[in-house]
């Protein structure tokens, strides 16, 4: 019972407490009066929020272990305190009880209105039935206020910060499986950020391996690409619909990082149908960066997301063979898997079948 209570009691109401503490100021707070102790009513007062409600907040938190309790209403930070006194750690409690929330509680009866079928519709699954509303998730968030948006950038930054990257030195040999047997012309395209968003992933490429030959492009909406952080003069930036066809014919690489799994298996199709048109044989290779969920030990983050992008998108993390299936009818054939100990994603490497 007590697995119970915790699971429909204690991690609710959790989150609950530190939606409120973020919006009452209590993180940044405690961490500024840090290795001190803070008091409730320290924290009542600096902040205007009832004496009684904020002893009640606290003490969740504190049973909860957010934060440490060393005496009566008295408490010290730990390491999750510290991480959620900044701002764009803390905007993914808002982002997710704003945007999605909702609908993960609506998953079961959307499914049994469905006779429990998997979505596969990008306008019709459990956000649209929680949130009452018939456009896809993206245009709806296009839709929200700038601070809705600019908490989803910043949970998608949380996201991907500290995790191994594709481009470190143990994870994919760039050097052996890219650089090697790249056209010797200042002209050729190295790789397409397909869906790249504001670049940071050709930030992170140019970081780590400066000496990159040939050109870089950035690819995604034009909107987003207006947006695009100062990039050096080898990236070019370009307005484009992935599910369009590719207008770059022949580049070493084409990179879809979180990409698929943001679709559903009929859009998937399509994306890489329209790379598989613009790919030389023999030379161009597509790398697909994401979660592949293993037959057996899948860890809770990648479960958790495989959840999360069903209710929010109709989509999913999926297995090597469905990978494998898709791959195959797009007319491409995988060449090469890598992953990181350490990591969530993998990288698929793939060719002209």
């Amino acid at each position: 019972m007590e697995s119970v209570g915790r699971a429909v009691w204690a991690e609710p109401t959790c989150f609950a407490a530190v939606e409120t503490a973020i919006n009452m100021g209590v993180f940044p707070f405690m961490v500024k009066k840090s290795p001190s102790t803070t008091t409730a009513e320290q924290l009542a007062v600096a902040t205007g929020v009832e004496y009684a409600l904020m002893c009640r907040i606290l003490k969740h938190l504190a049973a909860m272990e957010v934060i440490l309790e060393v005496g009566a209403d008295e408490y010290l930070v730990t390491s999750f305190t510290r991480a959620l006194a900044i701002k764009h750690v803390a905007d993914s409690f808002p982002h997710i009880s704003t945007t999605a929330a909702p609908a993960c509680y609506s998953v079961s009866d959307f499914l049994a209105s469905k006779g429990f079928k998997s979505p596969t519709d990008v306008a019709d699954c459990p956000f649209q039935y929680a949130y009452k509303v018939s456009m896809p998730w993206y245009d709806w968030m296009n839709t929200q206020s700038p601070e809705v948006l600019s908490r989803f950038n910043s949970h998608m930054t949380v996201y991907h910060k500290g995790r191994p990257s594709w481009v470190d030195d143990d994870f994919y040999p760039i050097q052996d499986r890219l650089v090697k047997g790249m056209r010797d012309d200042p002209d050729s395209v190295f790789l397409v950020d397909v869906g790249g968003s504001k670049g940071q992933d050709l930030e992170e490429l140019l970081q780590k391996h400066p000496n990159i030959p040939g050109k870089l492009i950035l690819q995604d909406q034009p909107e987003v690409v207006k947006e695009a952080r100062p990039l050096p003069e080898s990236v070019e930036m370009m307005g484009h619909d992935f599910l369009k066809p590719q207008p770059i014919r022949g580049a070493r690489s084409y990179y879809l990082h979180s990409i698929l799994h943001n679709w559903p298996d009929a859009e998937c199709h399509t994306i890489l149908r329209q790379l598989a048109g613009a790919m030389e044989p023999g030379y161009s290779k597509v790398l697909i960066n994401d979660t592949v969920i293993p037959a057996t030990g899948a860890n809770w983050v990648m479960t958790a997301h495989d959840i999360m992008m069903m209710v929010v998108l109709a989509s999913s993390e999926r297995r090597l063979d469905e990978f494998e299936a898709m791959i195959s009818k797009a007319g491409l054939k995988i060449t090469g898997i890598w992953s990181h100990p350490n990591g969530v994603q993998s990288l698929i490497e793939c060719e002209l079948a």
